[in-house]
Protein backbone atom coordinates (compact mmCIF):
# COMPACT_ATOMS: atom_id res chain seq x y z
CA UNK A 1 0.00 0.00 0.00
CA UNK A 2 2.36 2.46 -1.14
CA UNK A 3 3.21 4.97 -3.93
CA UNK A 4 7.25 6.88 -4.54
CA UNK A 5 6.83 9.49 -7.42
CA UNK A 6 9.80 11.26 -8.85
CA UNK A 7 9.59 13.71 -11.74
CA UNK A 8 12.68 15.58 -13.53
CA UNK A 9 11.71 19.49 -14.60
CA UNK A 10 13.16 22.25 -15.67
CA UNK A 11 15.34 20.84 -18.24
CA UNK A 12 16.71 18.27 -15.80
CA UNK A 13 17.63 20.89 -13.07
CA UNK A 14 15.16 19.85 -10.32
CA UNK A 15 13.01 16.98 -9.59
CA UNK A 16 9.56 16.70 -7.58
CA UNK A 17 9.11 13.44 -5.05
CA UNK A 18 6.14 12.31 -3.79
CA UNK A 19 5.44 9.43 -1.21
CA UNK A 20 2.49 8.61 1.18
CA UNK A 21 3.09 8.30 4.62
CA UNK A 22 1.95 4.01 5.42
CA UNK A 23 3.35 1.86 7.46
CA UNK A 24 1.36 -1.34 7.68
CA UNK A 25 1.94 -4.52 9.71
CA UNK A 26 -0.45 -7.29 10.42
CA UNK A 27 -3.63 -5.81 8.71
CA UNK A 28 -2.58 -2.88 10.39
CA UNK A 29 -2.36 0.59 9.15
CA UNK A 30 -1.68 3.78 10.18
CA UNK A 31 -0.15 7.33 8.58
CA UNK A 32 2.87 8.09 11.00
CA UNK A 33 6.01 7.79 8.93
CA UNK A 34 7.62 11.34 7.68
CA UNK A 35 7.97 10.48 4.14
CA UNK A 36 9.18 7.16 2.59
CA UNK A 37 12.34 8.46 1.39
CA UNK A 38 15.61 8.46 3.02
CA UNK A 39 19.26 10.17 2.31
CA UNK A 40 22.54 8.96 0.76
CA UNK A 41 24.49 11.88 0.55
CA UNK A 42 23.18 13.52 -1.53
CA UNK A 43 21.09 10.83 -3.19
CA UNK A 44 17.64 10.35 -1.92
CA UNK A 45 16.68 7.25 -1.81
CA UNK A 46 12.74 6.36 -1.55
CA UNK A 47 11.53 2.84 -0.93
CA UNK A 48 8.48 0.73 -1.06
CA UNK A 49 8.32 -2.12 1.01
CA UNK A 50 9.53 -3.08 4.89
CA UNK A 51 11.04 0.12 6.34
CA UNK A 52 13.44 -2.68 8.41
CA UNK A 53 14.33 -4.19 4.97
CA UNK A 54 15.65 -1.02 3.52
CA UNK A 55 17.55 -0.29 6.45
CA UNK A 56 19.44 -3.28 6.14
CA UNK A 57 20.08 -2.37 2.29
CA UNK A 58 20.76 0.92 2.94
CA UNK A 59 23.36 -0.92 5.37
CA UNK A 60 24.54 -2.83 2.67
CA UNK A 61 25.17 -0.44 0.21
CA UNK A 62 27.88 1.68 2.83
CA UNK A 63 29.56 -1.66 2.87
CA UNK A 64 29.70 -1.98 -0.97
CA UNK A 65 31.10 1.49 -1.29
CA UNK A 66 33.40 2.59 1.49
CA UNK A 67 33.04 6.57 0.43
CA UNK A 68 30.27 8.65 -0.98
CA UNK A 69 27.53 7.94 -3.55
CA UNK A 70 28.24 9.19 -6.68
CA UNK A 71 26.46 8.59 -10.02
CA UNK A 72 29.59 6.25 -11.35
CA UNK A 73 29.31 4.20 -8.60
CA UNK A 74 25.19 4.53 -7.52
CA UNK A 75 23.41 1.62 -9.30
CA UNK A 76 26.96 -1.07 -8.68
CA UNK A 77 26.11 -0.11 -5.46
CA UNK A 78 21.90 -0.07 -5.18
CA UNK A 79 22.15 -2.95 -7.42
CA UNK A 80 24.75 -5.49 -5.41
CA UNK A 81 23.01 -4.29 -1.91
CA UNK A 82 19.89 -5.12 -3.05
CA UNK A 83 20.80 -8.78 -4.30
CA UNK A 84 23.03 -9.73 -1.17
CA UNK A 85 19.92 -8.42 1.27
CA UNK A 86 17.21 -10.51 -1.13
CA UNK A 87 20.00 -13.38 -1.11
CA UNK A 88 20.39 -13.29 2.66
CA UNK A 89 16.95 -12.82 3.96
CA UNK A 90 15.62 -15.48 1.32
CA UNK A 91 18.48 -18.48 2.11
CA UNK A 92 18.03 -17.94 5.73
CA UNK A 93 15.36 -20.29 6.76
CA UNK A 94 16.67 -23.28 4.53
CA UNK A 95 20.32 -22.62 5.49
CA UNK A 96 20.36 -21.42 8.85
CA UNK A 97 20.39 -24.74 10.19
CA UNK A 98 23.90 -25.56 8.46
CA UNK A 99 25.49 -22.47 9.58
CA UNK A 100 26.00 -21.47 6.17
CA UNK A 101 25.85 -18.84 3.87
CA UNK A 102 24.36 -18.58 0.42
CA UNK A 103 27.69 -17.77 -0.96
CA UNK A 104 28.77 -20.87 0.37
CA UNK A 105 26.06 -23.02 -0.48
CA UNK A 106 26.55 -21.89 -4.37
CA UNK A 107 30.51 -22.77 -4.05
CA UNK A 108 30.33 -25.87 -1.81
CA UNK A 109 26.43 -27.27 -1.41
CA UNK A 110 26.63 -29.60 -4.17
CA UNK A 111 29.38 -31.99 -2.80
CA UNK A 112 28.61 -31.60 0.78
CA UNK A 113 24.36 -32.23 0.50
CA UNK A 114 24.24 -34.32 -2.90
CA UNK A 115 22.20 -33.67 -6.09
CA UNK A 116 19.10 -34.27 -4.35
CA UNK A 117 19.13 -31.96 -1.05
CA UNK A 118 21.03 -29.39 -3.10
CA UNK A 119 18.04 -29.37 -5.81
CA UNK A 120 15.50 -29.50 -2.39
CA UNK A 121 17.08 -27.24 -1.35
CA UNK A 122 17.70 -24.86 -4.18
CA UNK A 123 13.69 -25.15 -5.47
CA UNK A 124 13.13 -23.97 -1.36
CA UNK A 125 15.32 -20.58 -1.46
CA UNK A 126 13.71 -19.74 -5.29
CA UNK A 127 10.41 -19.97 -3.39
CA UNK A 128 11.09 -17.50 -0.32
CA UNK A 129 12.74 -15.68 -2.55
CA UNK A 130 9.47 -14.94 -4.12
CA UNK A 131 7.87 -13.10 -1.44
CA UNK A 132 10.81 -10.17 -1.40
CA UNK A 133 9.28 -7.31 -2.84
CA UNK A 134 11.27 -4.40 -2.02
CA UNK A 135 11.27 -1.40 -4.46
CA UNK A 136 14.20 1.03 -4.31
CA UNK A 137 14.42 4.64 -6.94
CA UNK A 138 16.94 6.78 -6.19
CA UNK A 139 17.38 10.17 -7.15
CA UNK A 140 20.55 12.48 -8.17
CA UNK A 141 22.60 14.11 -10.30
CA UNK A 142 26.38 13.88 -11.94
CA UNK A 143 28.43 15.95 -12.62
CA UNK A 144 26.09 18.53 -14.52
CA UNK A 145 23.07 20.13 -12.79
CA UNK A 146 21.13 18.26 -16.02
CA UNK A 147 22.61 14.61 -15.54
CA UNK A 148 19.78 13.55 -13.05
CA UNK A 149 19.26 10.52 -12.44
CA UNK A 150 16.52 8.29 -11.30
CA UNK A 151 17.49 4.64 -10.97
CA UNK A 152 15.12 1.73 -9.68
CA UNK A 153 16.13 -1.60 -8.49
CA UNK A 154 13.07 -3.95 -8.01
CA UNK A 155 12.40 -7.36 -7.74
CA UNK A 156 11.82 -7.89 -11.61
CA UNK A 157 15.77 -6.03 -12.20
CA UNK A 158 16.79 -2.93 -12.41
CA UNK A 159 15.80 0.58 -14.91
CA UNK A 160 17.58 3.73 -15.20
CA UNK A 161 14.63 6.26 -15.93
CA UNK A 162 17.25 9.30 -16.81
CA UNK A 163 15.51 9.60 -20.59
CA UNK A 164 11.94 9.71 -19.48
CA UNK A 165 12.73 11.74 -15.87
CA UNK A 166 9.57 10.37 -14.81
CA UNK A 167 9.46 6.77 -12.31
CA UNK A 168 7.14 5.62 -9.68
CA UNK A 169 7.18 2.43 -7.58
CA UNK A 170 4.89 0.75 -5.22
CA UNK A 171 1.26 -0.80 -5.84
CA UNK A 172 -0.05 2.88 -6.69
CA UNK A 173 2.96 2.95 -9.26
CA UNK A 174 0.73 2.39 -12.71
CA UNK A 175 -2.06 4.72 -11.59
CA UNK A 176 0.06 7.30 -10.65
CA UNK A 177 2.35 6.61 -13.78
CA UNK A 178 -0.83 6.97 -15.90
CA UNK A 179 -1.60 9.92 -14.10
CA UNK A 180 1.59 12.05 -14.92
CA UNK A 181 2.09 11.16 -18.30
CA UNK A 182 -1.67 11.54 -19.12
CA UNK A 183 -0.78 15.40 -17.74
CA UNK A 184 1.94 15.76 -20.15
CA UNK A 185 4.68 15.75 -17.88
CA UNK A 186 8.40 15.82 -19.32
CA UNK A 187 11.98 16.73 -18.87
CA UNK A 188 11.33 20.14 -19.77
CA UNK A 189 8.29 21.23 -17.85
CA UNK A 190 8.43 23.32 -15.69
CA UNK A 191 8.60 23.37 -11.74
CA UNK A 192 5.43 24.70 -11.24
CA UNK A 193 3.50 22.35 -13.65
CA UNK A 194 5.30 19.50 -12.11
CA UNK A 195 4.82 20.29 -8.52
CA UNK A 196 1.28 20.20 -9.66
CA UNK A 197 1.61 17.23 -11.40
CA UNK A 198 3.83 14.74 -8.78
CA UNK A 199 0.63 15.79 -6.63
CA UNK A 200 -1.94 14.59 -8.91
CA UNK A 201 -0.08 11.26 -9.58
CA UNK A 202 0.09 11.05 -5.56
CA UNK A 203 -3.83 11.77 -5.17
CA UNK A 204 -4.90 9.80 -7.87
CA UNK A 205 -3.22 6.74 -6.85
CA UNK A 206 -4.39 6.60 -3.30
CA UNK A 207 -7.42 4.36 -4.41
CA UNK A 208 -5.46 1.78 -6.63
CA UNK A 209 -6.28 -2.48 -7.77
CA UNK A 210 -3.98 -3.42 -4.76
CA UNK A 211 -5.57 -1.77 -1.53
CA UNK A 212 -5.55 1.95 -0.25
CA UNK A 213 -2.11 4.17 -0.28
CA UNK A 214 -1.84 5.88 2.08
CA UNK A 215 -3.89 9.93 2.26
CA UNK A 216 -1.35 11.61 4.19
CA UNK A 217 1.68 12.90 1.50
CA UNK A 218 5.29 13.20 1.85
CA UNK A 219 6.32 16.29 -1.15
CA UNK A 220 10.27 17.23 -1.70
CA UNK A 221 11.56 19.29 -3.89
CA UNK A 222 15.30 18.28 -4.97
CA UNK A 223 18.45 19.92 -7.19
CA UNK A 224 22.50 19.05 -7.52
CA UNK A 225 23.93 20.24 -4.60
CA UNK A 226 25.72 24.24 -5.44
CA UNK A 227 27.30 26.27 -3.38
CA UNK A 228 24.23 27.93 -1.46
CA UNK A 229 23.02 24.83 -0.35
CA UNK A 230 24.13 24.60 3.71
CA UNK A 231 26.88 21.43 3.62
CA UNK A 232 25.40 20.21 6.70
CA UNK A 233 21.51 19.67 4.77
CA UNK A 234 20.07 17.80 1.79
CA UNK A 235 20.48 19.96 -1.59
CA UNK A 236 16.05 20.80 -1.81
CA UNK A 237 13.06 21.60 0.08
CA UNK A 238 9.85 19.80 1.68
CA UNK A 239 6.49 21.11 1.37
CA UNK A 240 4.68 22.18 4.49
CA UNK A 241 1.60 19.93 5.30
CA UNK A 242 -0.38 23.24 4.99
CA UNK A 243 0.81 23.00 1.15
CA UNK A 244 0.18 19.82 0.37
CA UNK A 245 -3.37 20.58 1.86
CA UNK A 246 -3.73 23.05 -0.52
CA UNK A 247 -2.45 21.49 -3.97
CA UNK A 248 -5.14 18.43 -2.75
CA UNK A 249 -8.05 21.17 -2.61
CA UNK A 250 -6.87 22.02 -6.24
CA UNK A 251 -6.62 18.66 -7.65
CA UNK A 252 -10.24 18.00 -5.86
CA UNK A 253 -11.78 20.89 -6.91
CA UNK A 254 -10.46 21.14 -10.26
CA UNK A 255 -8.23 17.87 -11.41
CA UNK A 256 -10.03 15.10 -9.94
CA UNK A 257 -11.85 12.62 -12.93
CA UNK A 258 -15.72 13.08 -12.44
CA UNK A 259 -18.62 12.39 -14.92
CA UNK A 260 -20.16 16.02 -15.56
CA UNK A 261 -24.05 16.32 -14.88
CA UNK A 262 -24.61 16.59 -18.49
CA UNK A 263 -23.46 13.61 -19.61
CA UNK A 264 -25.83 11.09 -18.60
CA UNK A 265 -28.97 12.96 -20.42
CA UNK A 266 -27.12 12.45 -23.95
CA UNK A 267 -26.00 9.00 -22.92
CA UNK A 268 -29.22 7.95 -21.80
CA UNK A 269 -30.85 9.22 -25.24
CA UNK A 270 -28.22 7.28 -26.97
CA UNK A 271 -29.10 3.65 -24.97
CA UNK A 272 -32.68 4.84 -25.87
CA UNK A 273 -32.13 4.73 -29.21
CA UNK A 274 -30.39 1.33 -29.26
CA UNK A 275 -34.19 0.20 -27.44
CA UNK A 276 -31.75 -0.77 -24.09
CA UNK A 277 -33.41 -0.21 -20.88
CA UNK A 278 -31.38 0.01 -17.12
CA UNK A 279 -31.85 1.27 -13.83
CA UNK A 280 -30.74 4.58 -13.30
CA UNK A 281 -28.01 4.38 -10.99
CA UNK A 282 -28.28 6.57 -7.67
CA UNK A 283 -25.19 8.71 -9.06
CA UNK A 284 -27.34 9.80 -12.34
CA UNK A 285 -30.17 10.40 -10.19
CA UNK A 286 -27.93 12.76 -8.23
CA UNK A 287 -26.62 14.26 -11.79
CA UNK A 288 -30.18 14.63 -12.62
CA UNK A 289 -31.34 16.74 -9.91
CA UNK A 290 -28.28 19.18 -9.35
CA UNK A 291 -28.28 19.67 -13.51
CA UNK A 292 -31.86 20.30 -13.07
CA UNK A 293 -30.97 22.84 -10.11
CA UNK A 294 -28.74 24.70 -12.15
CA UNK A 295 -31.02 24.95 -14.70
CA UNK A 296 -33.97 26.23 -12.52
CA UNK A 297 -30.89 29.20 -11.73
CA UNK A 298 -30.55 29.91 -14.99
CA UNK A 299 -33.85 29.37 -16.20
CA UNK A 300 -32.34 27.57 -18.81
CA UNK A 301 -34.88 24.32 -20.26
CA UNK A 302 -32.84 21.00 -21.14
CA UNK A 303 -34.09 21.57 -25.23
CA UNK A 304 -32.22 24.64 -24.77
CA UNK A 305 -29.17 23.78 -23.77
CA UNK A 306 -29.37 20.99 -26.39
CA UNK A 307 -30.20 23.67 -28.88
CA UNK A 308 -27.07 25.71 -27.83
CA UNK A 309 -24.74 23.11 -28.09
CA UNK A 310 -25.35 22.06 -31.15
CA UNK A 311 -25.03 25.56 -32.22
CA UNK A 312 -21.63 25.12 -30.83
CA UNK A 313 -20.87 22.30 -32.75
CA UNK A 314 -22.24 23.82 -35.96
CA UNK A 315 -19.94 26.91 -35.26
CA UNK A 316 -16.70 24.78 -34.43
CA UNK A 317 -17.03 23.01 -37.66
CA UNK A 318 -17.04 25.89 -39.90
Amino acid sequence: MTVCIAAACDRATKAVVATDRVLSYAGIVSDVLPGKMIWLDDWLVLYAGSPANTAMIVAAIREVIKGKLKSNNVRKALYTAYRRRKGLLSSFPSLSPYDMTLEAFKKEGLRKFGEPEFRRLSQEIAQTDLGFNEQLLAVGWGKTPHAVMLYEVSPDGDRDHHFSGIAAIGSGSEVALSTIMLLGQSRDSSLAETLYRVAAAKFASEKSTEGDVGRKTSIYISWKRNHTDAAHRPPGKFLEEEHVNRLYSLWDLYGRPRISNHVFPPVRQILHSLGVTSQQSAAELNAFFRLASEQSKTGQHPSENKQAGQADSAESKE
